[in-house]
């Protein structure tokens, strides 16, 4: 279980509760969590990969608000992440990509959230 407050991320599992290693100075917008990896979006727009064993942060070059994560797949992660715009980004690997059908659909210019 992840538990998010504005500056850290707690793990809760079955050894108790640890704090899990974030970059200092920035705050958790989001996160996701999966069977072994979880994923955090910061303030800044980097996205923090966890592991039992590590954690990576990767940077999306995101400047929108990220308003949503979905972890795909956890081996290698692959996630979807939903701004404010609304826009929709792939994180697969360690390279992020926006989802350019996403922005072409015709309805698209009505919608004022990422849901």
């Amino acid at each position: 279980m992840l538990i998010a407050t504005k500056t850290n991320v707690y793990t809760l599992n079955g050894g108790g509760v640890q704090d899990a290693p974030l970059p200092r100075g920035e705050s958790v917008e989001r996160v996701a969590e999966g069977a072994s990896c979880s994923a955090v979006a910061l303030t800044g727009g980097d996205i923090v990969l966890l592991t039992e064993d590590e954690s990576r942060t990767v940077s999306t070059r995101i400047t929108d608000p990220i308003e949503s994560l979905l972890i795909l797949d956890e081996t290698p992660p692959d996630l979807l992440i939903g701004t404010e715009g609304p826009h929709l980004y792939r994180l697969a690997g360690d390279g992020v990509e926006r989802v350019e059908t996403f922005d072409q659909l015709e309805c698209r210019d009505e919608w004022y959230t990422p849901w």
